[in-house]
């Protein structure tokens, strides 16, 4: 046993309470040596500014210098030498040095008036734009790091941006907005030193950046800056946020303290956390690896309190089969390295496009909080392994625990940290609770979503959420062959057809396989799964997958059984049905169009007398009401009627040229070419 010092401390412990205040003192230290470096650099800036004026200065004189002797080799020129020399240097200031307080006072007064410009163009886009637009039909100029370059891509058209290449970009076609991500490597490697700052020449001053945002505001093409990174680089993209019409960061504090600077040109900021993307980031069947997967990386200059905190974190899970998978490999070993007892559990760097796949394989994914006082700012990996179905275990993070509740666990503590790492190691209650919340977190989050504020912001409506609508349905443990059934006729419904969402019980039986055959004949529409639980009403059911989907209208398209789903021609032509009253909704504006009940005329008539499935009704409708059985749909409609929700008893089948529906069966089921569909 260490002997113990006079103050009941050890000499083990006085040692590291020394180191450590030694090293708190040497962090003051540097930070202070940074704070002296940024003000040299202002000099040199300042500096920089008056040698340009002096080579402008020698510029004038070579010229001068070359007219008179071309005068001399050409005497006939003579005469004219005199105004020649005057045109050379008529009407050119000839540059100082001012001071650098003048300097800045100069450049605050151009960026408050800059932001006065982009307040009045925001109002003339918003007043030129009566009609919003759909986001997939949107062209934005991009230069992002790849996994934000993935998500938007699914989204809209980008157009991605290079310092060699966009002005042939802008001039071909220009996009309808400028993004700009707070990037460290941005398109492959091209924008690397030339966003965040640096002590390398190309971050100084930031030259190819401002060129590229003066060429699009030049253009009249707004600009905004979306500051991914964590309060801690904040003041790295500071110069680089100035720049734009518009900024987003994912920390209230910091928006503060950027508002501060008086030679910021953005008009508006506003807090926008990292989202996800649903066609990539969704749950799906149980882990591959029942071990953790660590996502991230380790910087060497990261404080004290925080390294420790991330070490507590991955010796947690080392004995549990830790993969570490380290999105810095390669990239700055000088900057970025893992402590030497983590070496045997490095699994490479992943590629972004590959995480998604990553999260779904293991138990628990482990991610580093950005900033663990912030009540906003989260790691975009967190949400992205949350909308994937897995649990999350992250450093101390207020926001992480806000927005996650029980879904994450999020401590410095040892002790809770292991726990937690076992529990989703030995067992599936925390997998199946995120599994379950996964759909919702996504739809919440989506990068969609995102995108559609930072344009709305700039001054262009768009549309949130697809065009079309949204096919829900409860399917419990089809087979393979009434899963191709679905989704041949679901891809008969053509654009009309935005999203497909679906509620399962089944999840461990038929989830993977259902999601597989939809996006096998639904490429181009996304899929969610909804794990609901066995017993569950169906009203409650059809309510829960309608607040995981994104469109303004809803097609109820019933509970499906394996003999419903199998049954020869039983989805024969419905693509076309759907898309009737689609038609249908758009000329009546009802809340509910569905096919007329038995006993009622198959007119386009505004009665409550229609039966419950195929039916397209308002997302909001579902979301208050959910959607009653056949059983209880007559009196359920009646007193929806009586609460002035709107009904279309719809006869689209005489619009498409199908036969006209038969008399539902005792199931409440229609007929249609004489197969049952439910």
């Amino acid at each position: 046993m260490p002997e113990p010092q006079s103050g009941g401390e050890t000499a083990a412990g006085l040692t590291a309470r020394t180191e450590r205040e030694y090293l708190e003192n040497r962090v003051v230290e540097l930070e202070a040596e940074t704070d002296e470096l940024r003000r040299g650099l202002d000099g040199l800036a300042a500096r920089v500014h008056f040698l340009r004026g002096e080579l402008d200065r020698l510029g004038r004189v070579v010229r001068v210098g070359a007219a008179v002797r071309g005068a001399i080799r050409q005497p006939a020129r003579l005469p004219g030498l005199p105004g020649e020399l005057r045109r050379l240097v008529r009407g050119v200031p000839i540059p100082t040095d001012p001071p650098l307080a003048e300097r800045r006072r100069t450049l605050a007064e151009l960026a408050a008036a800059h932001r006065a410009r982009v307040v009045e163009q925001v109002g003339r886009r918003q007043g030129a734009a009566p009609t919003p637009r759909p986001l997939a039909s949107l062209r934005v100029g991009l230069v992002a790091d790849k996994a934000l370059e993935l998500q938007l891509a699914a989204v809209c058209e980008i157009v991605p941006l290079r310092p060699n290449d966009w002005r042939e970009a802008l001039a071909a076609r220009p996009p309808d907005i400028l993004l700009v991500e707070s990037a460290w490597w941005a398109m492959a490697g091209a924008w690397q030193y030339r966003i965040a700052w640096h002590p390398h020449p190309r971050a100084m001053a930031l030259d190819e950046l401002t060129a590229l945002v003066d060429g699009f505001a030049a253009a009249g093409v707004p600009t905004a800056f979306w500051m991914t990174a964590g309060p801690g680089d904040v003041d790295r993209f500071a110069p680089a946020s100035r720049l734009f019409d518009h900024l987003f960061v994912v920390d209230a504090a910091s928006a503060e303290r950027l508002a501060a600077d008086p030679e910021r040109r953005w008009a508006t900021c506003a807090v926008l956390p990292p989202g996800v993307e649903p066609r990539r980031h969704h749950p799906d069947g149980l882990p591959v690896d029942r071990g953790p997967a660590f996502v991230g990386s380790f910087a060497r200059a990261l404080p004290l309190a925080r390294r420790e905190a991330l070490e507590a974190l991955l010796d947690a899970a080392l004995p549990y089969g830790l993969e570490i998978h380290d999105t810095e490999a390669g990239s700055d070993p000088e900057r970025f390295d893992f402590p030497g007892r983590f070496a045997r559990s490095l699994a490479g760097r992943p590629h972004p496009g590959a995480l998604a796949d990553v999260y779904r394989r293991h138990a628990v994914v482990l991610v580093p909080s950005p900033a663990p006082g912030s009540p906003s700012a989260v790691a975009p990996r967190l949400l992205e392994a949350l909308a994937s179905g897995t649990p999350v275990v992250t450093t101390a993070s207020a926001a992480a625990t806000a927005l996650a509740g029980d879904l994450a666990t999020a401590s410095d503590d040892p002790d809770k940290l292991r726990a937690a790492i076992a529990a989703t190691c030995d067992g599936d209650d925390a997998r199946h609770r995120v599994r379950a919340s996964g759909p919702g977190l996504a739809y919440r989050h989506d990068v969609r979503r995102r995108l559609a504020m930072i344009v709305a912001t700039a001054g262009i409506p768009v549309v949130d959420g697809p065009p079309g609508v949204a096919a829900l349905l409860l399917c419990d443990g089809p087979g393979a062959e009434g899963l191709a059934s679905i989704a041949a006729w679901l891809a008969t419904g053509g654009a009309s057809l935005s999203e497909v969402v679906v509620g399962t019980t089944d999840w461990a039986g038929s989830g993977s396989e259902l999601r597989a055959n939809l996006s096998a004949r639904l490429p181009s529409v996304p899929v969610r799964l909804v794990e609901q639980a066995a017993g569950t009403p169906d009203a409650d059911r059809f309510r829960r997958i309608a607040a995981t989907a994104d469109s303004t209208y809803v097609a109820i398209l019933g509970p499906l059984s394996m003999r419903d789903a199998g049954a020869p021609g039983a989805w024969d032509d419905l693509g076309t049905l759907l898309a009737g009253l689609l038609w249908c909704v758009e000329g009546s504006g009802a809340d509910v169009v569905a096919l007329p009940a038995a006993g009622a005329e198959a007119a386009h008539l505004a009665i409550p007398a229609v039966l419950t499935w195929p039916a397209i009704a308002s997302r909001a409708l579902v979301l208050d009401r959910g959607w009653p059985d056949a059983r209880d749909a007559e009196t359920t409609f009646e007193s929806w009627a009586a609460a002035g929700v709107r009904f279309h008893a719809a006869d689209p089948l005489a619009l498409t040229g199908l036969a006209r529906a038969r008399p539902p069966t005792d199931s409440g089921a229609p007929f249609v070419d004489g197969s049952a569909v439910r």
